[in-house]
Formats: structure tokens, C-alpha cells, sequence
């Protein structure tokens, strides 16, 4: 929810912002997990291409929020570009 950030920031109550705070990290938490296991499938597919000067991976049921750290992330451990694709229902 995108909202919540703001919503926090600009509260003025103390209670709400302990709510919003709450919800905030159980969001991050849930990203976090969603981008591990997107990763560690990344991982995997990267390491079969080895020998390529770029490494592009993809999958039907990733999140598209989290791509973009999974790409930072393949570029960290290959020392290569890396193209990350969330496919999305028009694939």
C-alpha cells in the first residue's frame, strides 16, 4: 500500500503512527521474503550462463517490485550486466 509512508509522516497521532510503523514492516518483511526466493531462483538460472557477456533471467511468477534489486543483485555476483523480467499475463 503506497499510501502508508505518507500516512505515517503526516500523522500527528501517536497510536495511528504506531499502526502505520507496524504495517510498514510487516510490508517490508513480506518484500523481503518475496525477493529472497526470487533471487536464490535468479541465482540459479545465472549460473548457467557463464559465458555470457550479459545474463538475462525471467520468470512468469515474479514480482515486478522486486526485479530491479534481483538485477542489482546478479550484477553484484557476476560482475555483469543483468536483465531481470517479471512476465506479466500478456507475457
Amino acid at each position: 500500500r503506497s499510501d502508508l509512508g505518507v500516512r505515517l509522516l503526516s500523522t500527528h497521532d501517536g497510536y495511528e503512527a504506531a499502526g502505520l510503523a507496524a504495517s510498514l514492516d510487516n510490508l517490508n518483511k513480506k518484500r523481503r521474503t518475496i525477493e529472497q526466493e526470487i533471487r536464490a531462483h535468479a541465482m540459479d538460472m545465472a549460473a548457467a550462463q557463464t559465458d555470457s557477456p550479459v545474463i538475462l533471467v525471467g520468470h512468469e511468477s515474479w514480482h515486478e517490485g522486486v526485479i530491479g534489486i534481483v538485477a542489482g543483485r546478479l550484477r553484484e555476483a557476476f560482475g555483469k550486466p543483468a536483465c531481470v523480467v517479471a512476465f506479466g499475463e500478456a507475457g
